[in-house]
This record gives C-alpha cells, sequence and structure tokens, in this order.
C-alpha cells in the first residue's frame, strides 16, 4: 500500500512538543519561529533526516532529546512496522525515540515489538490530538551511544536552547542537514545576531551577520563610519569578513573573498566602505551573488558537562560584547 503523506503528522507532534517547552526542529511551521527544517546526522555513513527533533532542559539542567519518525500507511500496525529501522537508527542519538502514527486499527503484535525495543509510540487522531500510547525507553542502552549525540546532536541543539533563552523570540533558525547549522534574530534591516555551529569542530561562533543587500544599502546611507571603526577597535577578540557568497538555487562558483577575515581592531574602515559600495553598485543579471558581511568570535566549546546556566551565560556575554557595534549598524530606532 503506498504511503500517504506523513507530513501532515508534522504540525500536531510539532505542537505537542512545542506545547511541553520543547524547542522543535521540523518542518512544520512555528510561532515566532521562521524556518523549517528536519534534522540531519549520520548513522554508520548513512545520511539521516529525522522529521521532528524536540529539546528542552531537563530538571537536572542538561539536555534531553526526543527524535519522532512519522509514518501513514492507512493504519497504525502498518505504519509503525514501516518506521521501526528509521527508528531504531535514531535511538542511538537520541535519549527518546517515537513513531508517530495516524489512528486507525490497534498495534497489535507491533506493540510487543516497540515494548522490545524500547521506542514509544504517539497517535494522532482526525482533530489533530496527539497522545502518547507508549512511552519508550529513555537512553536505549543496547543502542545509545553517547559519542554519536555527543558530536552530531547535543551541540547543535544546545545552541538553539542558549540563543532562544538569550534573546527571545521571533527568531529564525536554519540548515541544519550538514552538521552544522545556525540560528539568528533580525534587530533591524534585516541586520541580524546569530550563532553558528563549526560541523567539524563543533565550536560555536556567535555575531552580527549582514546578507541583504537592502541591508547593505541601509549601511552605505546612514553609518557613521568613524564612529564603526571606534567600536571595530574595541573588539580584540573579533574578526570581520566581507565575501560575495551564491544566491541560494542559482548556480555559480564558491563564495569569493572581499575582506579575508581580519581582527576587528585591525579592519581599514576605508577600504571596506568602498568594497561594500562595489558590491552593492554591481548590476550584472541575472544577480548571481549577494553581499555577506560578518563579525564574529567563538564561544561555547562543546563538552558533555555543559549546563543551562553556563551556555545561556556565554550567549548572554557575547551579546554584551558586540552590543555597541550593532546598534551603530542599525542606527537609530534599534531595539537591544
Amino acid at each position: 500500500m503506498p504511503a500517504l503523506d506523513e507530513k501532515v503528522l508534522y504540525e500536531p507532534v510539532t505542537n505537542y512538543f512545542l506545547n511541553r517547552g520543547y524547542f522543535v526542529v521540523s518542518g512544520s511551521p512555528k510561532p515566532d519561529i521562521a524556518g523549517t527544517s528536519e534534522f540531519g546526522l549520520n548513522v554508520e555513513g548513512r545520511p539521516l533526516r529525522v522529521d521532528i527533533v524536540a529539546a528542552r532542559w531537563d530538571d537536572s539542567h542538561q539536555i534531553e532529546t526526543v527524535a519522532v519518525e512519522c509514518k501513514m500507511l492507512g493504519s497504525t500496525a502498518r505504519s509503525v512496522g514501516a518506521g521501526l529501522s528509521q527508528a531504531t537508527d535514531y535511538q542511538v542519538a537520541f535519549d527518546r525515540v517515537f513513531i508517530a502514527t495516524e489512528t486507525i486499527g490497534t498495534l497489535g503484535s507491533k506493540k510487543s515489538v516497540l515494548d522490545a525495543l524500547g521506542i514509544g509510540h504517539l497517535q494522532v487522531d482526525s482533530r489533530n490530538k496527539v497522545r502518547v500510547i507508549i512511552e519508550g525507553d529513555f537512553r536505549n542502552k543496547e543502542r545509545f551511544d553517547n559519542n554519536i549525540r555527543a558530536d552530531q546532536v547535543t551541540p547543535r541543539l544546545i545552541m538553539f536552547l542558549a540563543f532562544t533563552e538569550a534573546l527571545s523570540k521571533p527568531i529564525r533558525y536554519g540548515e541544519t542537514f550538514g552538521g552544522g547549522g545556525y540560528i539568528a534574530k533580525d534587530m533591524g534591516y534585516n541586520i541580524q545576531l546569530n550563532c553558528w555551529i563549526d560541523s567539524r569542530t563543533k565550536r560555536l561562533f556567535f555575531g552580527i551577520n549582514v546578507e541583504h543587500i537592502d541591508s547593505f544599502r541601509h549601511i552605505l546611507r546612514t553609518l557613521d563610519w568613524s564612529e564603526f571603526g571606534s567600536k571595530c577597535r574595541h573588539l580584540k577578540r573579533h574578526r570581520l569578513s566581507l565575501r560575495k557568497d551564491p544566491i541560494p538555487g542559482r548556480p555559480s562558483a564558491e563564495s569569493v573573498q572581499i575582506v579575508a577575515p581580519t581582527v576587528c581592531p585591525s579592519v581599514d574602515v576605508a577600504a571596506l566602505r568602498e568594497a561594500i559600495s562595489s558590491v552593492v553598485q554591481d548590476k550584472s543579471k541575472p544577480r548571481r551573488w549577494r553581499p555577506h558581511l560578518q563579525v564574529f568570535a567563538p564561544i561555547l566549546e562543546y563538552r558533555q558537562t555543559l549546563r543551562r546556566e553556563e551556555c545561556i551565560g556565554e550567549m548572554q556575554e557575547a551579546l554584551g560584547q558586540v552590543k555597541e557595534l550593532l546598534a551603530v549598524l542599525v542606527g537609530p530606532g534599534a531595539t537591544l
């Protein structure tokens, strides 16, 4: 029997976890959060995309993670059976794993299979109400691999949780397929505060991000460059870079570095202004590039003992370091 559109389960399951205080990564729209993205990881050399991932701080202020595989094949038992392979893969990296299905028929013999594997079961009825049928084990000891969890799951989710708590909604979050990821908040004129993670080192970076052409026009029109240079000189740990990045969906070469990452006190402000002006005035059509300005510094270095207070504290400290430069960029009316 062909699969039905399992994505109809995304929204009710997403809302179920949102209502319980989780940050949710899924292909479903969410209140006060722009961006939808299934969560990517790699198990035994196979790339996987988890339908729904949820995370929150537990009672000991460490992170709790949940993965959900959604299936719709016309009956509860058939749908659970179809989701077993992916759900067992997720048990390697997540604290708790569920299969979400429609409410048609019974689990039958699949209940004993789920019980034996420690996988939970969620049912979504015709009114989009979600019920927990089986809770599932917390960290199935036979399958759980804390190294994979620490390498591919918790650093990104800690980033999402800490950023959201330190800066509040509305926010944007983005690509989580290749082991990296980012999260951002618009501060005015599409000039953003953002945090991203290096997929190789698991190091988090925090700073200012500008990549909309209208944002650069605003900067050229209003920026006090002398004040900008003065604020840059105070950021001894931060680097500034300017690139031309390919516009998503338009084929082009790789990014072109215009201003290589330079420690902020050494930035040539006059040359930067001229470089931004040159990019903005580029009238070539179709436009295959967009300018991308970043001011950034490393923050959290992931380790398994990180707790909520430490993560949020470092995020708030990083925000404080760039506030004055951000206010110069955004200009009057900035809400910081």
